[in-house]
């Protein structure tokens, strides 16, 4: 759920694991979410966390809980704590700084992990990953009774975990970001990658410098992608909803054209 318009603002809200990722638009579902998830200091994936906390507050929500890159997490605390008494207001919040390679846990066995993106300022996308334990395969002639019986005497051998990618947040990025991404990134149920640009209409050096995707660097890795889902986000402002799924249809294989949903 959101809203994604590059430059302009992105918030995209993951209602199932009741997280928010980037806050460039203030919208109901971000507002009712505890944990934020910030990628970099542009204002159209920030520019929205004054209201948020203000909002909040007013409401009277719970703590609020921001994670962000280190260096913004640093400059976005010092402005926040400016602003409050600029504005003679008082948020209830947190920041959480995010390293890559960091699994920070989130609730019921599930952690989200910063991944290093190739843009400026420093910019993160972020991998949410569950635990499940999984019944051995020696084991998969034992009755349903049987299984209960050894879990609760908390027979060890009984189970093994399995670390299961579900979502996986991919924004502002040059194609070194894509190719720098861990595999369990592309294996993810859900990977969000942005497509600013979906043709020649903008120069490709112009697109470079602004740091962003044509949708040639996401079409040339689409083998990599394993998961269930890949979702197309970001779109420049150049477009209409119409073109991006005229643009679309037209350019991406037929064999992958279900797997490829798009944000709009």
């Amino acid at each position: 759920m959101g809203e994604s318009v590059a430059g302009v603002g992105t918030t995209m809200v993951v209602k199932e694991l009741k997280t928010c990722f980037d806050l460039g638009v203030l919208t109901p579902a971000a507002l009712s979410t505890n944990n934020i998830f910030l990628s970099h200091a542009h204002t159209d994936h920030c520019g929205e966390i004054f209201n948020y906390l203000a909002v909040r507050a007013l409401e009277r929500r719970n703590l609020a809980t921001i994670f962000a890159p280190p260096a913004m997490a640093r400059e976005l605390s010092q402005i926040l704590n400016q602003w409050q008494t600029f504005a003679a207001s008082a948020f209830d919040y947190r920041i959480i700084q995010c390293y890559p390679k960091a699994p920070v846990p989130l609730k019921n066995q599930t952690t989200v992990t910063a991944l290093e993106l190739a843009h400026e300022p420093a910019t993160v996308g972020y991998l949410v990953e569950e635990t499940v334990q999984k019944l051995r395969p020696v084991h998969d002639s034992l009755p349903a009774y049987e299984i209960a019986l050894r879990k609760k005497r908390g027979d060890g051998d009984l189970f093994y975990e399995q670390v299961r990618p579900l979502f996986a947040y991919v924004p502002d990025t040059l194609p070194e970001g894509l190719d720098a991404l861990p595999e369990a990134a592309w294996q993810a149920r859900v990977l969000a990658v942005e497509a600013t640009f979906l043709d020649d209409r903008k120069p490709l050096d112009k697109v470079r410098q602004g740091r962003h995707l044509v949708l040639d660097d996401i079409l040339e890795r689409l083998p990599r992608f394993t998961g269930e889902h890949l979702l197309l986000f970001h779109f420049s402002k150049i477009y209409t909803p119409e073109e991006i799924v005229a643009i679309v249809d037209k350019r991406v294989p037929p064999e992958w054209r279900h797997r490829v949903k798009l944000f709009l």
